[in-house]
């Protein structure tokens, strides 16, 4: 009886094991990791910026570090390229299954000024592989933001409470002189000042209806190609470098921004967006926009930001759910004029984020 219950678990275990599902395999290492540190005293702040490649085969790669602040000085090693919004190292070789830390010590203007630096690896002269963020520990970025105690607005503030509480304690105290002199007042003139405040009344909720209906939507304007389009602009949500910011069903970060002051005037801008839908989702070229005034602006270059991205268009096809797409969009300007801000949307109709430059 034993060798048969024996027998039957036996089956019974072989079975189960052959009906069972085999266990995925793990998703492989990226060929590069990436890992920033950054630790700071004062207005002084070193980074470095690990390299470890996973890989049995040595790895170029350029590396692009850049600064949400500018600092007022930059130091890096190796042979980096340093100039005032950062550090570039335009060739890094990792040697197979090794790891290569490159460094950089910053000045900021004060205590108060973001530490917070973006690093994107790329291909020596060609498309970008990924981007990160790097910054101070929390709670030293956090005492390095909050900056001095605000006495000032404080003592305002007291004043401004202690003349208001003043002002109507008195009109409680001397109530019985002041009240009944309004109510007479008042009395003879109740039919004009209900027109009066029906008057303004009609007013402020006209305004109020006008102005919601023109932040909701505004017609853009023709561009050099012609295009036209109706884009919503409820109250778009302020980007900063390297920080994420939610529109609609996409999550947008911009991790770096520079601009080539030539004959032809071209600004990059590495961009990721993250489609936080459960379905599909498309990303427009024409809903990116650089403005210099609201009523002129630009698209990405799309030759140029085809040529940007290794030939590849990050604009055919739509993004799955969840997915993170890595990409440089390039604009190309006509002019010298000033900018004022970037426009970024996953389509017509949510209300987009910005990055103002004034």
């Amino acid at each position: 009886m034993t060798r048969k219950l024996l027998l039957c678990a036996l089956l019974a275990s072989a079975f189960a094991f052959a009906g069972s599902p085999a266990a995925a395999d793990p998703a492989p290492a990226p060929p590069l990791l990436v890992r920033i540190q950054a630790a700071g005293a004062e207005a002084k702040v070193g980074y470095s910026v690990m390299l470890q490649n996973t890989r049995p085969d040595p790895q170029t790669v350029m590396v692009t570090q850049s600064f949400a602040e500018a600092p007022t000085t930059v130091s890096a090693s190796g042979e980096a390229k340093v100039d005032g919004g950062g550090a570039q190292w335009m060739a890094v070789e990792v040697p197979p299954l090794q790891a290569v830390v490159l460094s950089t010590d910053a000045v900021f203007p004060s205590l108060s000024s973001s530490a917070r630096t973006t690093v994107c690896i790329a291909e020596p002269h060609g498309p970008v592989r990924d981007c990160l963020v790097g910054d101070l520990p929390l709670a030293i970025a956090q005492e390095r933001s909050s900056g001095p105690f605000p006495w000032t607005a404080v003592l305002l503030w007291t004043l401004a409470v202690a003349a208001i509480g003043a002002g109507g304690y008195a009109a409680y105290r001397w109530r019985d002189r002041w009240i009944p002199g309004l109510f007479a007042w008042m009395r003879p003139r109740r039919s004009f000042l209900a027109v009066v405040a029906a008057a303004v009344a009609l007013v402020v909720v006209s305004a109020g209806i006008l102005g919601y209906v023109a932040k909701r939507t505004k017609s853009a304007v023709s561009t050099a190609t012609g295009a036209n389009s109706v884009l919503t602009t409820r109250g778009q949500e302020s980007l900063q470098i390297g920080l994420p910011a939610m529109a609609g069903r996409a999550e947008f970060t911009v991790y770096q921004w520079f601009c080539q002051n030539t004959e032809t005037r071209r600004c990059q801008a590495i961009v990721s967006i993250r489609n936080t839908a459960s379905s599909m989702q498309p990303w427009h070229r024409r809903m990116q926009r650089l403005h210099e005034t609201p009523q002129k602006w630009v698209e990405p270059d799309h030759d140029a930001t085809v040529a940007a991205n290794g030939g590849s268009d990050i604009f055919a096809a739509p993004l799955a759910a969840g997915e993170r797409r890595l990409g440089t969009l390039v604009f190309t300007l006509p002019d010298q004029e000033p900018l004022s801000w970037l426009e970024l949307r996953d389509g017509a109709y949510p209300r987009g984020v910005s990055m103002n430059f004034k």
